[in-house]
C-alpha cells in the first residue's frame, strides 16, 4: 500500500480525479494515515472539490475524518458545494454529513441542502446511512424533526440489518433529541437479541441507557441481560489479562466500569432490580 500511494503522490497531477476518490475510500477503510497523500490532496483542493462528483468528495471528507485529518481549508471547500452532493446517493451524504460532525467542523450548506431533499434521501437509504443522518444531527444539536419521522418509518428494517455498534448511536440519537419522541423506534430497538452481547458489554449497557433515558420500559430487553448475565464480561473477565499492557488493561477496567454503572442506573431508571447485577453474583 505504501508504494501505491507513493506512486500516486509523485504523479498526482496525472492520475484521475475517481482515482484519487477510490485511493482516500481504500486507506479510510484501511484506517491508514498517509501524510503525504493529504498533503497533496490539500494542494490541489480547489481543482478537486469543483471538478470530483459525489462519491469522490464523500471519500476524501470520510477519511480525513477516520485519521483525524483537520484540513480545515479542504473541508471547508467541500462544504461550499453543498447542493452538489445531494446528486450523490444517501451513503455518500451521510458518509460526509458524518465527516463534518466528527471533526466538529460547520457544514450548514450541507444541512441545508439535505433538509431540502430529506424523503428522497432517507427513502433511499440503507440502515447505517439513515443511522449516520440521525447521530449527526444529534451530535450537532440540530433540529429537524421531520428526519427523525422519516427514518423512524423505516426502524424494523434499520434494526433488523444494522450492525449493533450503529444501534448504539441510533438510540443515543433519539433519546438525545428532547423535542421528537417515537416509541416505535425503541419498541424495535428493545426486541435486539441479546445473542449478539455476550462480549459486548459496552453496547448493551449504552443501548438500556437511551430506552431508560426516554422512559421506555423494555422489559424483555432488560430480562435478556440478566438472563445472559452481561455484566460477566466485565471487570472480572479473563479476556482484560490478556491485553497487551497494564495501560490497555486499566483503560478497560475503566470503561467497564463506566459501562456497569450505566446498566445499574438503567435498571434503577425503569425501577426493575436484579439481585445478580447490583450483588455482583
Amino acid at each position: 500500500m505504501t508504494f501505491l500511494t507513493d506512486k500516486l503522490i509523485n504523479d498526482f497531477e496525472f492520475f484521475s480525479l475517481r482515482t484519487i476518490g477510490n485511493t482516500a475510500f481504500t486507506l479510510g477503510k484501511l484506517k491508514l494515515r498517509n501524510k503525504p497523500f493529504l498533503c497533496a490532496l490539500s494542494n490541489v483542493r480547489n481543482k478537486f472539490v469543483f471538478q470530483a462528483d459525489p462519491q469522490c468528495l464523500s471519500s476524501v471528507a470520510h477519511y480525513c475524518a477516520v485519521v483525524n485529518h483537520r484540513s480545515k481549508e479542504l473541508m471547508v471547500a467541500i462544504a461550499s458545494v453543498g447542493e452538489r452532493l445531494m446528486n450523490g446517493n444517501s451513503l455518500d451524504i451521510a458518509y460526509t454529513l458524518w465527516a463534518f460532525t466528527t471533526l466538529n467542523y460547520k457544514a450548514p450548506l450541507i444541512f441545508q441542502a439535505l433538509e431540502t431533499n430529506l424523503a428522497s434521501v432517507v427513502n433511499n437509504g440503507n440502515a447505517v446511512s439513515l443511522i449516520m443522518l440521525v447521530w449527526s444531527y444529534a451530535k450537532v444539536k440540530r433540529k429537524c424533526d421531520e428526519l427523525y419521522r422519516l427514518v423512524a418509518v423505516h426502524c424494523e428494517r434499520i434494526v433488523a440489518t444494522a450492525p449493533i455498534e450503529s444501534l448504539v448511536d441510533l438510540a443515543w440519537a433519539y433519546a438525545s433529541n428532547n423535542s421528537y419522541k417515537n416509541p416505535a423506534m425503541f419498541e424495535a430497538v428493545g426486541k435486539v437479541k441479546m445473542n449478539h452481547y455476550s462480549t459486548t458489554l459496552k453496547h448493551a449497557a449504552s443501548l438500556a441507557w437511551s430506552m431508560a433515558h426516554v422512559g421506555h420500559d423494555a422489559r424483555a430487553f432488560f430480562m435478556a441481560i440478566i438472563d445472559k448475565k452481561i455484566w460477566l464480561v466485565a471487570v472480572t473477565g479473563s479476556r482484560i489479562e490478556e491485553l497487551a499492557s497494564a495501560q490497555e488493561r486499566e483503560s478497560r477496567r475503566r470503561a467497564d466500569c463506566k459501562s456497569l454503572s450505566m446498566l445499574a442506573f438503567s435498571f434503577a431508571k425503569i425501577g426493575l432490580f436484579s439481585s445478580e447485577l447490583f450483588k455482583g453474583e
